[in-house]
């Protein structure tokens, strides 16, 4: 595909989703991958074991890529970003890889 993708990222409660869009804003590809069930330390607090989450997350991004129609490359600059130090602080925010074409 020409032009680029939209990655969405939900880390949820009970699992992570992955999906990827193009850029007319239909599903090419996704992946759910489930969490561990968590602990339940004292009332009020909930700790997902070990790095579950963030282990979910890239377990759907891989699986999501894999299934990818187009070419994954087409998602490294926004992958190799988020991976590295320089997203640290990066939150809450949508990271969108267009190509420099706006998705209405």
């Amino acid at each position: 595909m020409a032009g680029g993708y939209l990655i969405g990222i939900d880390g949820g409660t009970q699992s992570s989703k992955v999906v990827v869009y193009d850029l007319e804003g239909s599903v090419v590809s996704e992946a759910t991958q489930p969490l561990r069930p968590t602990a339940r330390p004292r009332p009020g607090v909930v700790e997902h074991p070990d790095d579950d989450l963030w282990e979910s997350i890239a377990t759907a991004s891989r699986e999501a890529i894999a299934r990818l129609p187009g070419d994954p490359a087409d998602l490294m600059g926004a992958t190799v970003f988020l991976a590295s130090k320089a997203s640290d602080y990066v939150n809450g925010h949508v990271l969108v890889v267009d190509g420099g074409y706006l998705v209405r």
